[in-house]
């Protein structure tokens, strides 16, 4: 499975590359650092020209140049995009802005933990969920 991971704290792309390889989660993970770039990888623009498509991307929400939103509500409306799972990460527990990511599509919404432990729950809860439950793209070859 290819992951594509938007986050701009290095720590924790450390935390999730560790947590995702770890939980072997993913055999193949992308890593970039903003929404702009997020969306170049997914439409193989600029320095992407031959990106792979995820089957999963994980985004934070609060992100420089565009937003986790902004990412996600750009995947939608796309045909070559909308089959792949977006799940948002973010902080905040606010009601309001978690029915906001579900009404723009989002298939799941995590609060982001900050002790490295709780994030490696958060990524075996994604493993359990996405990976061995939701049949995604990795598993029915809708890339080819």
């Amino acid at each position: 499975m290819h992951l594509l991971l938007v986050e701009d704290n290095e720590d924790h792309i450390l935390i999730s590359m560790e947590a995702f390889g770890n939980g072997k989660i993913a055999n193949n993970i992308s890593v970039v650092s903003h929404g702009k770039e997020a969306m170049d990888f997914l439409t193989r623009f600029g320095k992407y020209p031959l990106a792979q498509l995820p089957d999963l991307l994980l985004t934070d929400v609060t992100l420089p140049k565009k937003n986790g939103h902004e990412v996600l509500m750009f995947c939608k409306p796309d045909t070559a995009l909308k089959h792949i799972p977006v799940i948002l990460c973010t902080t905040s527990s606010s009601d309001q802005h978690i029915l906001k990511l579900y009404r723009n599509c989002a298939k799941f919404y995590i609060t982001q933990p900050v002790e490295v432990n709780n994030f490696l729950k958060v990524a075996a809860t994604i493993k359990n969920c996405w990976i061995s439950v939701v049949k995604i793209t990795a598993q029915i070859n809708l890339h080819d």
